[in-house]
């Protein structure tokens, strides 16, 4: 069993954040397994062509490897305040 203690951002060394960067990056390029991956993408408005969210859902879009999942739309139903959500389709939706 593994214990991890949490740990804040700013204790972190350069070289640490760089490998956390460099572990995801690989991650994302060549994935865990030959499987369709979700990329969940947050940040502006989805409709701002200016916001760096926009350009790289463009870049990403059109890859057949990749789907993106955007807060606002899987939080639709809940924020319009639907009653038929439960957490356990909430979590249905982001597995």
């Amino acid at each position: 069993m593994t214990i991890q203690a949490s740990v804040k951002i700013e204790d972190l060394s350069s070289s640490d954040i760089k490998k956390s960067i460099d572990t995801i990056r690989n991650i994302i390029i060549n994935g865990i397994n030959d499987t369709k991956k979700v990329i969940f993408i947050c940040g502006k408005d989805k409709s701002d062509k200016e916001s760096y969210r926009f350009k790289i859902s463009q870049l990403l879009e059109h890859n057949t490897n990749y789907q993106l999942a955007y807060p606002e739309d899987l939080f639709e139903d809940l924020l319009e305040g639907q009653a038929n959500n439960s957490l356990l389709s909430l979590e249905q939706q982001l597995a």
